[in-house]
C-alpha cells in the first residue's frame, strides 16, 4: 500500500490521526506552527523552496523500515509510515509543570534567552507548537501505517526485489512532495523528515560504503554515514570540543558512485544521507548504554561490591547472582517488572577477561539496570566510602545523566524549550565523555570493559545537533525522540507475529489485510472517544 493510499484514506475519514488530534479545519494552524519551528532545525530541507502558504498543507512525514522474526529462524521485513504529530494528550510532567529550571547545572551556561522572536502571530506559533506531542505513544496501529511486509525467503532469492519495493515508496513520497493528493477538493502535500531505522537496516538500504560495519580494529576506516571519522588521523573516538572530524561532516557522499539508494532520491536536502537519521534508542537504550551497565557489573563485582561477609564465595557466577538478587529487590521495591530473570557471564557476552561485557537485554530492561546500579553505587559510597574513587564517581556521574537525559526527552512534547533543550544537551555530553573517562579508568584498572563502539560517535551526532540548534537561537528545540524507534519495535512485533500465522504463500497480502481491519476498528472507536471528549470539553466551558 503506498504512502499515498494511506493519506487519502485517513485524510478523508480520520485527519486527527495525522494532525495531532485536531481536525481539518485545525490543520492548518497546527501544521504552519511545526514548520515554523522546524526551519529552525532543518532550514535547507526542501519544503522550505515552496511559498509558505503551502505549508499550511504539508505533512511532515517520516519512513521506517525494520526486520521483526519469521518462519525458521528467517526475517520479515517491516516498511511503516508515519506523521511526526503525536495523536495522544500531553505527557506527565511536562509543559508548565516541568522543573528542568531548576538544575544547577544551567547557571554555568549563562543567559539562555528565547532565541528569536517575532510578532504576536509568531509568539502564537510557537505557542502551539508548544504542545505538540512526539509520536511515540498511544496505539501503534494509529500512528504507524504499514506499508508492505516482505519475508526474507523473498529477498534473499531475489537481491533485488527489496530496494525494488522501497523504489515504489520512495517514487510516491517524491509525487507527494511535488504534486500532492487531492482529497474532497482540497489538496494535501507530504514531506519526508527522515528515514527511521537501526545502523542495520541504513547500510542494508542505503548501499552505505561507510557505516559500523567498516570500523576496524587494526586499520583506520571511515565508519560514520554522516562524516570521515575513522579515517586516518580522524579519530571517531574524540568526542571534544575540536574534534577535527566535524569538518567532514556532510561533505562526502557515504555510497560508491551511481549506487545512490532509492531512499535518498526522495526531495530532502543537498546533503541526501542526512535522511538516514540516529536514533537513540537503538545507539543508547539497546547499543552504548547496554556496554555501561554490563562492563559497570562486571567491574564492581570485580571490586566485591556484592561479597557480603568473609564467607561469601568470590567466583564471577556467584557474585552475578548476588548482584541479580539485590536488582530483583529494587524492582519490587519500586515496583517494577523486569523481563530478565537472573544475570550470567552469557547474558553479559563476557566469555573471559578479555571480553568486552554487554547486557544483551531489551532497552526498557537495561533502563531499570542503569536506575539500580546508579542506586548500588551511590548506597555503597555512601555507607562504606569509596574503593576507587575516580571510578566511582565518574560512574555516577554517567549513569545519573543518562538517567536525567531520558526522563527529559521522554516527559516533554515535540519541541523543548531552550532551558529543557540546553539541560538535555549537557547531560548528554556528560553522559558520553563520562562512559569514555570510565574507559579510560578500567584501563588503569587492568580490567576490559566500557568499550569505544561506533554508537559513541552517533550519540555524539545527537548532542552536536541539539547544541547546534541552541547556538543557532531556535525558540523551540526538536525533541531526537521524534527519531526515535522505540514505539516501532512494538509495531514490527505485532506485524511478525501476524506474519508467523498466516500462510506463508499469500502472507504479504494476508498480513495487510488483517492490520487494516486492525486499524479500521481501532479508527473508529478513536474517533468516538475523541468525539466524547470534545463534548465534554464544550459542556465544561459552558
Amino acid at each position: 500500500m503506498l504512502p499515498s493510499s494511506w493519506l487519502k484514506l485517513l485524510l478523508a475519514e480520520y485527519p486527527y490521526l495525522l494532525f495531532g488530534g485536531a481536525s481539518n479545519d485545525e490543520a492548518g494552524d497546527q501544521l504552519e506552527a511545526f514548520w515554523t519551528c522546524y526551519k529552525f532545525v532543518h532550514p535547507e530541507h526542501e519544503a522550505f523552496k515552496k511559498p509558505m502558504n503551502h505549508l499550511r498543507s504539508t505533512l511532515p512525514l517520516a519512513v521506517h523500515g525494520d526486520e521483526g522474526r519469521y518462519l525458521k529462524k528467517g526475517n520479515f521485513m517491516v516498511c511503516t509510515i508515519e506523521t511526526l504529530l503525536g495523536n495522544h494528550g500531553p505527557k506527565k510532567d511536562g509543559g508548565e509543570s516541568c522543573t528542568c529550571h531548576l538544575d544547577g547545572i544551567l547557571a554555568r551556561y549563562g543567559n539562555i534567552g528565547q532565541g528569536r522572536t517575532g510578532d504576536a502571530s509568531f509568539q502564537a506559533l510557537l505557542e502551539k507548537a508548544s504542545h505538540q506531542q512526539v509520536n511515540d505513544s498511544g496505539n501503534e496501529f494509529l500512528t504507524k501505517f504499514l506499508l508492505f511486509g516482505m519475508s526474507s525467503l523473498v529477498y534473499k532469492l531475489d537481491k533485488g526485489i527489496l530496494h525494488k519495493a522501497f523504489k515504489l515508496v520512495s517514487d510516491d513520497m517524491r509525487a507527494l512532495h511535488e504534486h500532492g493528493i487531492t482529497v474532497r477538493g482540497y489538496t494535501w502535500f507530504a514531506s519526508t523528515l527522515g528515514v527511521k531505522g537501526d545502523m542495520k537496516f541504513h547500510h542494508q538500504l542505503g548501499n552505505l560504503s561507510r557505516s559500523y560495519y567498516n570500523a576496524g580494529t587494526k586499520q583506520e576506516h571511515p565508519m560514520c554515514s554522516h562524516c570521515l571519522a575513522g579515517s586516518p588521523n580522524v579519530l571517531f573516538e574524540d568526542l571534544s570540543d575540536t574534534a577535527n572530524w566535524q569538518n567532514t561532516v556532510f561533505v562526502e557522499r557515504p555510497w560508491r558512485e551511481g549506487c545512490m539508494p532509492e531512499l535518498a532520491t526522495i526531495p530532502f536536502d543537498p546533503a541526501p544521507e542526512k535522511i538516514f537519521r540516529l536514533d537513540l534508542f537503538h545507539c543508547w537504550k539497546c547499543g552504548l548504554g547496554r556496554d555501561l551497565t554490563g562492563s559497570g557489573v562486571i567491574i564492581l563485582s570485580q571490586l566485591g561490591y556484592w561479597d557480603y561477609g568473609d564467607g561469601a564465595e568470590r567466583n564471577l557466577p556467584a557474585r552475578l547472582q548476588r548482584a541479580h538478587s539485590t536488582f530483583v529487590l529494587w524492582c519490587r521495591a519500586n515496583n517494577k517488572s523486569p523481563a530478565l530473570h537472573s544475570f550470567s557471564k552469557s547474558l553479559l557476552n563476557y566469555k573471559n577477561a578479555k571480553s568486552f561485557a554487554w547486557f544483551n537485554v531489551k532497552g526498557s530492561d537495561n533502563t531499570l539496570i542503569t536506575s539500580w546500579l546508579l542506586f548500588t553505587v551511590k548506597l555503597a559510597v555512601q555507607s562504606h566510602g569509596h574503593k576507587h574513587r575516580a571510578l566511582e564517581e565518574a560512574l555516577i556521574e554517567t549513569l545519573q545523566s543518562a538517567v536525567v537525559v531520558f526522563k527529559i526527552l521522554h516527559t516533554h512534547p515535540l519541541w523543548l524549550h531552550r532551558t529543557c533543550a540546553q539541560r538535555a544537551q549537557h547531560h548528554l555530553t556528560v553522559m558520553l565523555r563520562g562512559y569514555k573517562v570510565l574507559a579510560k579508568g578500567s584501563q588503569d584498572l587492568s580490567v576490559v570493559g566500557f568499550g569505544l563502539k561506533p554508537k559513541l560517535h552517533a550519540c555524539d551526532h545527537v548532542q552536536r545537533d541539539l547544541r547546534a540548534q541552541i547556538i543557532a537561537g531556535a525558540p523551540r528545540v526538536l525533541n531526537p525522540m521524534c527519531w526515535s524507534c522505540e514505539a516501532n519495535e512494538s509495531i514490527v512485533g505485532h506485524v511478525s507475529r501476524i506474519s508467523r500465522r498466516v500462510n506463508s504463500r499469500t502472507v504479504s497480502t494476508r498480513v495487510l489485510d488483517r492490520i487494516c481491519i486492525k486499524v479500521k476498528n481501532l479508527a473508529k472507536k478513536f474517533k468516538q472517544r475523541l468525539r466524547h471528549e470534545r463534548t465534554k470539553g464544550a459542556k465544561a466551558k459552558r
